[in-house]
């Protein structure tokens, strides 16, 4: 009886399982600050009053459909209304290298951030940083995948912001494990 009650003892838990911690310190790691069904939902001023200054988005899936060539027109507005609210300190930050996102930001004239290390790294967030002179704290992330964009917003100290798939059925089989992955962690 003595034995049973020392292994449900709240204040004895954390001793018996040090992963226990661990896991939950790397869980909220995985955590998004907001979630948003979609970029449009997303009240750029709420975030400007919450002390954000600068904001990088997601392309895929985010802005517009996996593999498209430019952002997708009901998505256009905003951007413009974002780079105004937060004076130019907006940027997209994609995993995608190559010439097809970098093309999507020059005809918003919004910059593209591809880091030599791909998200969840830090460094495309730390460029981004860098670039706005911004601590941490005032920047945001937006983008739909929880082990790239919310994860790699979190490890750089940023706030990150989940949005649902621009367009579910596009995504190609490997993110399709990837998210299969994330709703079992979540």
């Amino acid at each position: 009886m003595l034995a049973i009650d020392l292994l449900t003892n709240p204040v004895l838990i954390p001793y018996l399982n040090p992963f226990r911690a661990l896991n939950e310190r790397a869980l909220r790691l995985l955590r998004p600050w907001e979630a948003h069904a979609s970029v449009i939902d997303i009240d750029p001023h709420a975030l400007y009053a919450a002390g954000i200054r600068g904001v990088s988005f997601d392309f895929d899936q985010t802005l517009a459909a996996f593999g498209s060539r430019a952002v997708d027109a009901s998505v256009v507005p905003l951007l413009t209304k974002w780079a105004h609210i937060f004076s130019g300190n907006v940027c997209m930050l994609s995993n995608v290298i190559g010439r097809r996102v970098v093309r999507a930001g020059a005809a918003l004239d919004i910059p593209v951030i591809q880091a030599r290390k791909r998200k969840p790294s830090s460094d495309g967030f730390r460029v981004a940083q860098r670039r706005w002179n911004l601590s941490p704290q005032q920047c945001v992330h937006i983008g739909d995948q929880v082990l790239t964009d919310i994860l790699g917003a979190n490890v750089a100290g940023w706030k990150s912001i989940r949005v649902c798939p621009f367009e579910p059925g596009s995504d190609p089989w490997f993110i399709r494990v990837a998210r299969a992955y994330e709703r079992r962690l979540l």
